[in-house]
């Protein structure tokens, strides 16, 4: 009996009806009315967002001798628009190249979710410190920041270096990269 299924991947595909299948999202009710209605799902909303925000924190580094410097940020603060905020990510700066640019990513956290924004320094020479000027992107984020857009500019100001760690602020402005 060599033409017998003898296991799961010995049976013949088929194609099976889905006529009697129930959706199992929210859209079942429109093929209840109307099977060969078409759904029509909106895209995330594109609402910029104003990052007007100065916050205090730390700043620790890690050092890679070729790849640069790693910034770690962690800080809390306040928005214009947004109430309390608190931040973290990282910032790299250029290592064994003759110029880059620093750059990051760092999430913003808030009550009605969080967003990223990309973060980039000016060209800079191969082992250069954190720039205190940088630019700043929002490329997503979750709850009522999904498609959120925003850019602007941030100064990071060292307030005392200690031996493991350093007091930062971060000072976010909102506006055009020009």
């Amino acid at each position: 009996m060599p033409d017998e299924p003898r296991g799961p991947r010995d049976r013949k595909s088929q194609v099976e009806p889905l006529e009697n299948l129930s959706l199992l999202s929210g859209l079942a009710f429109l093929a209840a009315i109307d099977p060969f209605a078409t759904a029509v799902v909106q895209p995330a909303s594109r609402t910029p967002i104003d990052l007007n925000a100065t916050t205090h924190g730390t700043l620790t580094t890690q050092r890679n001798p070729d790849a640069g410097k790693e910034f770690q940020l962690y800080t809390s603060g306040s928005a214009a628009a947004l109430g309390h905020v608190s931040i973290d990510g990282a910032v790299h700066t250029p290592g064994f190249v003759a110029h880059s640019q620093a750059s990051g990513t760092l999430k913003v956290h808030t009550r009605g979710g969080e967003f990223t924004l990309t973060v980039k320094g000016p060209s800079q020479p191969g082992f250069s410190s954190l720039p205190a000027q940088l630019t700043y992107t929002i490329t997503g984020g979750t709850g009522h920041y999904q498609g959120a857009t925003g850019a602007g500019h941030l100064t990071i100001t060292l307030k005392a270096t200690l031996p493991a760690a350093s007091q930062v602020s971060l000072v976010f402005r909102s506006g055009p990269l020009a």
